[in-house]
């Protein structure tokens, strides 16, 4: 018996320390919620008489406050003002899709991947060529094929752009190797635009990138497609992506975007973009 008293003695004593450790641990992620800073020291001196229309104000107004300075702590944390975008489009399928919250990180002209061209004049001239997918051996100019594509409809997966010949004779070819980056178009209604940056172009007033969409339906560079006016300045980047959280952002696009389209008779997106 007494042998029995000895080894049951310390399971007793396991499982205090046990709870004990699970109600510090407990305890400290209380303090890690911010809504326990205002249960604790803001409603008693707010609402003391602890009605529950006062404390569901002051929850909601906490909730907009303690948003707004977690994205501010994620935007510095990730170095650029604009740390968080959703994805409203196609134009990058399969790589991201419509509803996608993508998280950003700032760039520079030094880390910004994408293909590298370095020019000697201030201004920047090319020329793109562009093939038919049913005549693929066959190159005609971008811009004929532009004429072409306005009779019909620039989304099309029947043309592609295959590549773009600066001055001097510099060739970029189209691929899919340059970082996704994300800028305001003046052309879009300054709205963000997550495109893939197709070119690096380095010139005396700094540098500047081309964009185009993954998408078979982006057949043209941003610049060419009415999307984007000029060559956009590494400078005025919101920001390269670092990752995707698929759907978490659908909520908002049929809550803002989809129903103001819907409201609209689907006269804003050339059909109801809902699936």
């Amino acid at each position: 018996m007494d042998f029995m008293k000895i080894r049951e003695k310390p399971k007793s004593n396991d499982l205090t320390n046990a709870s004990g450790s699970f109600k510090n641990l407990k305890n400290l992620f209380k303090w890690l919620d911010p809504f326990t800073y205002i249960d604790v020291f803001v409603l008693p001196k707010i609402n003391p008489e602890k009605k529950s229309w006062i404390s569901w104000t002051v929850y909601l107004i906490s909730a907009f406050v303690f948003a707004f300075l977690l994205y501010s702590i994620i935007g510095f944390i990730l170095q650029t003002s604009f740390p968080l975008v959703i994805v409203v489009s196609g134009s990058m399928e399969p790589v991201y899709f419509r509803g996608d919250l993508i998280v950003l990180q700032g760039t520079n002209p030094e880390s910004l991947n994408a293909p590298l061209i370095t020019l000697s004049s201030q201004s920047i001239h090319w020329t793109s060529y562009c093939i038919k997918k049913n005549e693929p051996e066959k190159e005609i100019l971008c811009s004929q094929a532009k004429q072409e594509l306005l009779l019909t409809d620039l989304r099309t997966s029947d043309i592609v752009t295959t590549r773009l010949v600066f001055d001097g004779n510099q060739i970029i070819k189209i691929q899919s190797l340059g970082d996704v980056i994300v800028y305001f178009s003046d052309l879009q209604g300054n709205k963000p635009v997550i495109h893939r940056a197709v070119a690096k172009i380095k010139t005396a007033d700094g540098m500047f990138v081309l964009t185009k969409g993954d998408s078979v339906f982006n057949p043209l560079i941003d610049q060419e497609s009415g999307i984007s006016f000029s060559p956009i300045p590494v400078s005025e980047l919101k920001g390269k992506t670092l990752f995707r959280i698929p759907w978490l952002g659908y909520l908002k696009l049929i809550l803002i975007d989809d129903l103001q389209v819907l409201l609209l008779g689907c006269r804003q997106a050339e059909g109801c973009i809902l699936p």
